[in-house]
């Protein structure tokens, strides 16, 4: 069960994945914030989720290749991780008693 303040990276491609869809609506219901990572404006995660990124996809080529929207959750993760250990860091520092000299 998410709630607000909790985030839910959802990724569905063309022939969108019900399941994933779902769970981004029962997310945002449940005051989650939602970011989609698909690859067109009118993909159905696009309305549940407060921000998209779109990796585009070529129907021309016979499989698709996740590689793209892979290195993208990757590095959303890796920024928001590396901003909340900042984060962490300073709330410690700030808590610790300073020595007297």
């Amino acid at each position: 069960m998410l709630r607000h303040g909790d985030l839910l990276l959802a990724a569905s491609f063309r022939n969108y994945t019900a399941d994933v869809v779902d769970a981004a609506t029962l997310a945002q219901k449940q005051g989650a914030t939602v970011i989609a990572v698909t690859e067109a404006a009118v993909s159905p995660l696009v309305r549940t989720a407060a921000l998209t990124l779109e990796i585009g996809d070529d129907p021309a080529v016979p499989f698709r290749t996740l590689v793209a929207p892979l290195c993208a959750a990757r590095a959303l993760v890796m920024t928001v991780g590396c901003a909340l250990a900042g984060r962490n860091a300073r709330s410690r520092a700030a808590k610790k008693p300073r020595k007297r000299s």
